[in-house]
């Protein structure tokens, strides 16, 4: 039997449906709601106009508000390896080698902290509110940094114009925003990533134009500031 690291090793050496599904099926087995997500997501895919039924549609948003839609393999993975704290972008946790880095940003100064002790800082050139881009640079550098135990404070981040010059980046971990509530016990404290937000909208608002209202249903679109 594969285990689940040999299942995604495939998916990377072979990313195409088939290798998706046997994922799917391995998880469904185990009774991983994920891979539900994976067969909705392949529907709606594959389906002319996308997925029809509302029971379908709204599970496929459900799941997807909960889990993000499936990117297999995800090329975002390293960077989505931070956790937001709080609802600004300015404080960050990764997890790695049973280790605990925590990155927090006050004005243009970055301070890093390993299991709760700091250790470095260092002074990024970019003041007011991140974009998404710099932002993603930024948590980059921070984390080859980690990986290649480079000297924090020694570091020299690259400014808000010589950013604006790199290729484009993928949206990866923030900002967050807010689902709309697709089901009435609508109980998880669910934030989209912000390269869902996009088709969880274009499938939401389809769905919005081919049935009725009800209470059920409630967007709110605001990014968290």
């Amino acid at each position: 039997m594969a285990t689940e690291s040999e299942l995604l090793a495939a998916i990377a050496a072979s990313p195409d449906d088939a290798t998706r599904r046997v994922y799917a099926d391995w998880l469904l087995e185990r009774g991983d709601m994920r891979g539900e997500l994976i067969m909705l997501d392949y529907l709606e895919r594959t389906t002319p106009g996308g997925i029809a039924k509302p029971d379908q549609v709204g599970q496929l948003l459900r799941l997807a508000a909960e889990h993000g839609f499936p990117h297999l393999p995800d090329p975002d993975a390293e960077l989505l390896a931070f956790e937001q704290l709080g609802r600004g972008n300015e404080h960050w946790r990764l997890r790695r080698n049973n280790r605990e880095y925590e990155l927090r940003r006050n004005a243009n100064v970055l301070t890093l902290a390993v299991d709760g002790a700091r250790i470095e800082n260092g002074t990024v050139g970019i003041r007011g509110r991140w974009t998404d881009a710099q932002t993603n640079a930024i948590l980059t550098i921070v984390l080859r940094v980690i990986q290649n135990n480079v000297d924090f404070q020694m570091l020299l981040f690259p400014s808000a114009e010589q950013i604006a010059t790199l290729p484009a980046h993928r949206l990866g971990p923030l900002p967050k925003y807010y689902s709309a509530e697709v089901i009435e016990d609508f109980g998880g404290d669910w934030l989209l990533q912000a390269r869902d937000h996009a088709r969880w909208y274009e499938i939401y608002e389809r769905m919005m134009a081919g049935f009725s209202r009800t209470s059920s249903f409630k967007a709110v679109k605001d990014p968290i500031e």
